[in-house]
Formats: C-alpha cells, structure tokens, sequence
C-alpha cells in the first residue's frame, strides 16, 4: 500500500486500520510523518498560547500537521505522530513541569479520530466536521478538562464552560482550515480522488 493509492471511499474501519498501518512499511511515508511530526513540533512551540484569565485553556494549530497526517496515512500512523509529537514537544519546551500523559493520550486519540474519519476518504465537508465535532466534544472537552482536573485540581464543571466557549470560536475556523488543506492535498495527488 503506497502514500499514493487510489481512494477507497467504501474501506470497512479494519480495512483502513489495516492499510494504514501498511503506510509505515513505505520509505515515502515514514519520511512524511516525520516531517509533519518536526511541523508538529515547531507549530507546538511557535503557534501555541494560553489565555491569561484560564491557565488551562490553550489555543494551538498542532490539529493542521494532524490532520494532514490523518488524510494521508490514516489512523495508525496518525496516532503514532500525535503521540511522539506531544512526548517530543514536552520535553524539548518543558518548562519545569512533570509530564503528564493525559495529554499524550489526547495527542494520539485525536490523530486516531481524524485518521479514521479522513484517510482516503477526500475529506468531504461532512467528514471533516464529524471529526472535528468528536475530537472536540469528547477528547479535548470532556477528557481534556478531566486531565486539567487531575493533573491540577482545576474545578471540572468551570473549566469544561470555559473550554467550551474557546471551541464555538475555533472549531469552526479549524474545520474551514482542514477543508481547505483536503483540496490542497487532493490537488498534489497525495490521495487520489475517486471518480
């Protein structure tokens, strides 16, 4: 299975977690993930900033390597990158706080999620919002405030309303990005559309 199969819009969820984890056997798509993975890295350091008023409440463009992984080499490899990518970029920007893998496992369920819903599938607009409403309603809502709460001590309940207003605002914006990059991709023949 190649980085430049044809599209398979029909694949059964096994078949895609089958075929993408194939995608790391490619020298092609190693080199892919890992420079979304140094993308990752940079955009987590450059382009990432908290609220002042809510300590816990970041906004970050890390979702755009992630989600061009996700259409690219699907799920497997997708996880895998949003993994090491929060590992990597933890210990290489610490700022004197533990590691917690709360976050880890959030990097890696939301590359899992886009991989799914995304990979081979041109990520339609319906495709797109589906997984950006589940990445953002249970894996940074509900477990992302729970981390915040037992990594913290944060009050859960506050911080999931003060989470929740930062997603009406950049959910939408991150839905019209990915769309915008799944034209792009799909004009570089990275994955072909079906016809």
């Amino acid at each position: 299975m190649s980085i430049f199969a044809k599209s398979s819009v029909s694949m059964t969820p096994a078949e895609k977690l089958r075929n993408s984890a194939k995608e790391l056997s490619s020298p092609a798509a190693v080199a892919i993930c890992g420079m979304l993975l140094a993308l990752r890295i940079v955009l987590g350091y450059y382009a990432n900033f908290t609220l002042a008023a809510f300590p816990g409440v970041k906004f970050s463009l890390v979702f755009i390597p992630t989600a061009i992984c996700g259409m690219i080499l699907g799920p497997i490899p997708t996880a895998v990158m949003g993994g090491v990518g929060d590992m990597l970029s933890f210990f290489l920007n610490s700022t004197g706080g533990a590691y917690f893998p709360g976050w880890t496992i959030n990097a890696a369920l939301s590359g899992f999620i886009y991989g799914m819903l995304l990979y081979k599938n041109n990520a339609t607009l319906p495709r797109v919002i589906i997984s950006k409403l589940i990445i953002t309603v249970f894996v940074e809502l509900l477990l992302g405030t729970f981390w915040l709460y037992v990594q913290f001590g944060f009050p859960y309940f506050e911080y999931l309303c003060a989470r929740a207003l930062k997603q009406l605002v950049t959910t939408p914006f991150e839905i019209i990005v990915i769309f915008s990059l799944a034209s792009v991709i799909k004009k570089a023949k990275l994955v072909k559309a079906r016809s």
